[in-house]
């Protein structure tokens, strides 16, 4: 079967079938959100697994997760390039490429790696002359120190972009072209022109931001280290690319009133106008949430919902409270979003944490989001100096002037619009009382064990306690009180840290001593057996209860998010760390660029527990880049 032959069955499949169809992941990607689309890519993978254009676009996906190795593996185990795909040289150009910066210039293999991914793209342009390919060619040559094969691709991606009609593409195609033939008044003309394409999909922009950056960061320290004029038109070109920003939207909430509302719709218009968001996450309460989701929606862009509980909870705690005339907008909205997310699928326990944890979780979706396509994270509030205090569920832990101090605590931008003279006399249901002699907190979680641990032999137990659990203790003590609790029985360990990027370090300090564990315990083992041992740890994020255990009479943290971590290490795979998207997005609010999250896909966790998104935790080497 042909990759053409392949996409129309695929397609049409689909229409009989919830099979996603090629256009589907296309435009999630478009749109950037690659983990949308690499979980379609699996899910239709699943129907058809000799499709060789799902296993392309699976391929992209894993490149633009930033696991290119994955992606080569991937790739060539599929025999791609044997295929009669359209572009399948471009993509391992790319995929290459990417192989090429995760080097870096400094190692032995960034020039050779770098010429491999020109020639990739060279290929591509001779079997059919193609601008893209042609001014990539260039670039990559340039980038590798070949000036001469850059200046003669550079030519000739121009010669075929002029041929072609006006367009985003054609512009900054030229604009690149300009940069490597040193005509830096041009560079800066091409990228007005391209920045004057507003309604092109974002991660376009993005792609065109990621490959002038890295110019600038490889090609200023290298081959045009001495030329400032090259770096001065990278840096004021991209000035003229203005990415639309991501939005994390909140607001009071308020009982339905036409006339308030439609001056408060007046207003979020006005400042969604200027924004041009076509990105969104935010939850769905009555008042604010709603009638900014539907403004979102009515101008086509992408909605992201996200949920501090049960929904059937959800519907009740915060829509019906503001009268029954809601109820009907929002299940409106949560049919037309594009995702729905649960910071926890537990139910509602009278905890404002709940409500604070969803919203840290918009906000770090929001975050990793924008960063991926290298645009601005914003924050639209809707809220009213006046009747801040009145009626409602409001404290110093969540809220609306909670969710804009928490905002602004990491330097994020926020635009208020003001409620109005809105109604915020809300009925809420009871709430469910506090449980006596608990606290609920928002921690971070571990939860690990060694894999194999039952077939040790009697006589590798001492030793498994001595150098594997040993080693466990060493590096939680190392943490002191920032450990604020610890557990273990058998080969198993649980821990809470309240810090997400402490807890990831410590889970990653881990895997790093047990390192070699399997060699201390006596020799016993052999061949498979021995690859089996090791470490499975998962982490997660999320509110908890803090209570006093009865057995032991010692502090216990428990809950909900805590039985779900335990359910996340049984899938991890040996000497892996897994993580949950809500930790992602814990992390995503900080700063820790030492940290990388690859992720898996939708992965089924232990004991029927239903499934989540899961990603990789490693630590990255930091290299200081050029320019």
């Amino acid at each position: 079967m042909t990759g053409s032959d392949s996409a129309d069955k695929a397609s049409e499949h689909s229409i009989m079938t919830d099979v996603p169809t090629v256009e589907q992941i296309q435009h999630n990607v478009a749109n950037g959100d690659i983990l949308e689309a690499y979980d379609l890519t699996e899910k239709a993978l699943r129907a058809y697994p000799e499709d060789k254009l799902l296993a392309f676009w699976k391929a992209r996906c894993l490149t633009e997760l930033g696991q290119c190795e994955a992606a080569i593996a991937y790739f060539e185990s599929n025999n791609m390039l044997e295929s009669e795909l359209p572009k399948v040289e471009t993509l391992y150009g790319r995929m290459l490429k990417e192989r090429a910066f995760n080097l870096g210039p400094d190692h032995s293999q960034f020039f050779e790696t770098m010429r491999q991914a020109a020639h990739q793209y060279a290929a591509t342009h001779h079997s059919a002359p193609d601008s893209f390919a042609a001014v990539n060619a260039a670039t990559l040559h340039y980038l590798a120190g070949e000036d001469e094969e850059a200046q003669k691709f550079a030519q000739e991606a121009e010669q075929l972009s002029l041929q072609e009609g006006p367009s985003y593409w054609q512009a900054v195609t030229l604009a690149e072209v300009a940069l490597l033939l040193g005509q830096y008044d041009d560079v800066l003309n091409h990228m007005s022109h391209a920045g004057s394409y507003r309604n092109i999909p974002p991660a376009y922009f993005a792609s065109t931001i990621r490959q002038f950056k890295r110019l600038r960061d490889v090609g200023c320290g290298g081959n045009a280290g001495q030329n400032p004029d090259f770096c001065t038109a990278i840096d004021s070109g991209l000035a003229r690319l203005q990415q639309d920003p991501v939005l994390v939207y909140c607001g009071h909430m308020f009982r339905s009133d036409g006339q308030a509302e439609a001056t408060l719709r007046k207003h979020v218009d006005a400042v969604l106008d200027n924004l041009q968001c076509r990105i969104s996450f935010g939850p769905l309460a009555c008042g604010a949430d709603i009638v900014i989701a539907e403004a979102l929606l009515d101008r086509g862009a992408e909605l992201n919902l996200v949920f501090p509980f049960a929904i059937k909870d959800f519907r009740e705690v915060s829509v019906r409270c503001g009268g029954d005339e809601w109820i009907s907008r929002f299940e409106h909205c949560l049919e037309k979003a594009d995702s729905v997310v649960f910071a926890t699928a537990a139910r509602y326990v009278g905890d404002d944490n709940q409500f604070a944890y969803s919203t840290r979780v918009a906000m770090g979706l929001a975050i990793t989001r924008a960063r991926y396509l290298f645009a601005e994270a914003v924050q639209l509030a809707v809220v009213n100096e006046q009747t801040n205090k009145a009626l409602g569920r409001g404290s110093k832990v969540a809220g609306t002037r909670a969710d804009i101090a928490e905002w602004e605590a990491i330097g994020g931008k926020t635009v208020i619009v003001p409620a109005g003279e809105v109604d915020r006399n809300l009925v809420f249901p009871e709430a469910p009382k506090p449980f006596s002699g608990t606290e609920r907190l928002r921690r971070s979680i571990i939860f690990a064990d060694y894999a194999g641990f039952s077939g040790l032999d009697e006589r590798q137990l001492p030793l498994f306690v001595q150098h594997v659990m040993g080693r466990i203790g060493e590096v939680l003590n190392r943490y002191g009180d920032q450990v604020l609790y610890r557990n273990s029985w058998g080969d198993a360990i649980y821990a809470v840290i309240e810090d997400p990027i402490v807890a990831a370090n410590i889970a990653i300090d881990l895997q790093l001593a047990l390192q070699g564990s399997a060699e201390l315990l006596g020799g016993l083992d052999v061949g498979e057996e021995k690859k089996r041992r090791g470490m499975r740890i998962g982490l997660h994020h999320g509110p908890l209860f803090k209570g006093r255990d009865a057995i032991t009479e010692l502090d216990l943290y428990y809950g909900t998010e805590v039985t779900r971590t335990a359910r996340i290490e049984p899938v991890t795979p040996t000497n892996s760390i897994y993580c949950t998207e809500a930790f992602v997005a814990m992390l995503a609010m900080e700063d820790a660029p030492e940290l990388n999250c690859h992720y898996v896909g939708r992965v089924a966790l232990a004991k029927n527990y239903g499934d989540l998104s899961l990603f990789r935790l490693e630590r990255r080497a930091i290299r200081k880049e050029a320019g």
